[in-house]
């Protein structure tokens, strides 16, 4: 139901850039009414976990084969309550929760990545693993830096104990695995030779964060192709990465972002290509000033830190 309900706020949004009035405020409608069902038969009212749907997934079998009898099915979970990173990490990813579970949905996302958890064998992970299966693993990193929580995202970024997106780096990959358990040293390459891939996308969804939060280059929604974009870099609040750098390539040309962190002082490098602009948002504190060249960048103020327009150019700023 929650795919489903952001299909219908995506839809209201390509009804209403094509010009059509009426099927925009139609699906915008249907979004609200969806939205609203979901907080109220899918969130419980007291503790704001996620509850069960009952609904089983299904399951593979060699073609043509029928699906083995079962005697003695499972007792239905419907109505049992969640706890799980995915469990908040998506409805948070794709804003299903509304203001009255929000906040504390942020609250037990975080809490559920910083205890240790037990996975499918019953083994605890220690705080800061990756336990959300491969859908919840797109929207986690989102879903906290979205909320202010860019400490923890940059701390599920940066473990290395498994299972975690550098458990595998740490063991000579030199692509992205299908799952995080191709390989471990606890049991080598187990059970998953018969179906395996270690060239996959899957679990390297936090490279898309890297872009987007880290380094900041944002798509402006109202403005098709960047020609106006947002730079919102975001160092690491731990300091664990010190320094990051990257660009995409764009119809009008590259954008770049490169930051710095040393000590109290961050170095900003940004690039933005020729007829376009970008407003660039600064977390800083709020006695920081920016500065270039030694002159001092005059930028608004906002509840994080600074924000200012851009044109084309390369910009090289200090902030301390």
């Amino acid at each position: 139901m929650t795919y489903q309900a952001y299909s219908l706020e995506i839809m209201s949004k390509v009804a209403a850039i094509l010009g059509n009035a009426s099927d925009a405020s139609l699906y915008v409608s249907q979004f609200d009414a969806k939205k609203k069902l979901i907080n109220q038969v899918y969130v419980d009212p007291n503790s704001h976990k996620v509850v069960k749907s009952g609904v089983r997934a299904a399951r593979m079998g060699p073609p043509g084969a029928a699906p083995a009898p079962t005697a003695n099915p499972a007792p239905s979970d419907k109505g049992q309550l969640m706890d799980t990173q995915a469990s908040y990490a998506i409805p948070l990813g794709l804003g299903m929760f509304d203001a009255q579970n929000k906040g504390v949905a942020v609250q037990q996302l975080v809490e559920s990545i910083k205890r240790s958890s037990k996975d499918d064998e019953g083994i605890a992970r220690p705080p800061y693993s990756l336990m959300t299966g491969f859908i919840g693993t797109a929207h986690i990193s989102e879903a906290l830096s979205a909320n202010g929580q860019h400490d923890v995202a940059y701390g599920l970024l940066t473990q290395k104990t498994y299972p975690s997106w550098l458990y595998s780096v740490a063991n000579g990959a030199t692509t992205i695995w299908e799952r995080l358990n191709s390989y471990t040293i606890e049991n080598g390459f187990g059970g998953n030779n018969s179906m395996n891939s270690f060239n996959h996308y899957s679990f390297g969804a936090v490279a898309g964060w890297m872009y987007t939060r880290s380094l900041g280059i944002q798509r402006d929604e109202n403005s098709p192709g960047f020609k106006h974009f947002i730079l919102q870099p975001t160092p690491d609040p731990s300091g664990k990465i010190t320094f990051a750098k990257g660009f995409v390539e764009t119809m009008y040309g590259k954008i770049s972002s490169e930051w710095k962190k040393e000590g109290n002082k961050v170095t900003y490098h940004f690039q933005i290509p020729a007829n376009t602009r970008a407003q660039i948002r600064i977390i800083a504190p709020a006695r920081a000033q920016i500065k270039e060249g030694g002159r001092i960048i005059k930028a608004s103020a906002t509840s994080t830190g600074f924000q200012t327009e851009l044109g084309s150019g390369t910009y090289h700023w200090i902030v301390e």
